[in-house]
């Protein structure tokens, strides 16, 4: 269960800044399902972006997953800048700080852990065609939330596709799939977030 601190990335990290046409102001709204090793999770998820200016925005998210006796609420505060490689594709560089909280009961009581960590990722944003925008990248932070004074790293890979609405319903209502694997100490889970994202 150790790997959920590290799944919910896929829902706080969606969407980055974004260039050129891309929109940098948003909220989204979504509900992730992670299965590990057969164990399988559920819960909604927040974020929201906000351009300060045409290279950077700030990022704040929210994530629940739970299961049974298990349950884990993640925070990510940051930021995400990007560099415009060509029309329609940007690089994209995150920085914050996240924080897992995970509650395990057991029939002796209940084991409450937290611990903050640094977070850096990488990615690319495209815009292949009209309505449509990808994005994929990389996200690594390290902790020792299960096991205090043993660092290890947690790796997370993810792709995201969204469809913009606006010949059905609003120019400015998206809807997104977003797909992730992530490895952690010898343990590894694959997630799904299904959403809508609502561009200011």
């Amino acid at each position: 269960m150790r790997i959920l601190t590290a799944i919910l990335l896929l829902s706080l990290l969606p969407f980055s800044a974004m260039a050129g046409d891309f929109n940098y102001d948003y909220l989204n709204i979504g509900y992730t399902r992670s299965s590990e090793s057969g164990l399988d999770t559920y819960g909604p998820n927040v974020a929201v972006s906000a351009r300060v200016c045409d290279y950077f925005a700030f990022q704040g998210s929210f994530s629940y997953l739970s299961t049974g006796g298990y349950n884990i609420g993640t925070l990510f505060v940051g930021g995400s800048a990007h560099m415009q490689v060509m029309q329609n594709l940007d690089i994209l560089l995150t920085v914050g700080l996240i924080h897992p909280n995970a509650n395990v009961s057991t029939p002796t009581g209940t084991t409450s852990v937290g611990k903050s960590s640094g977070l850096v990722g990488l990615g690319l944003r495209a815009a292949p065609f009209d309505n449509i925008e990808l994005d994929a990248g990389y996200i690594h932070y390290r902790t020792d939330i299960w096991q205090p004074g043993s660092y290890y790293s947690v790796n997370t890979y993810y792709g995201t596709a969204l469809y913009n609405l606006s010949e059905m319903i609003d120019e400015n209502m998206d809807v997104f799939l977003s797909a992730s694997h992530t490895s952690e100490f010898g343990f590894s889970a694959n997630a799904l977030t299904l959403g809508m994202r609502f561009n200011f």
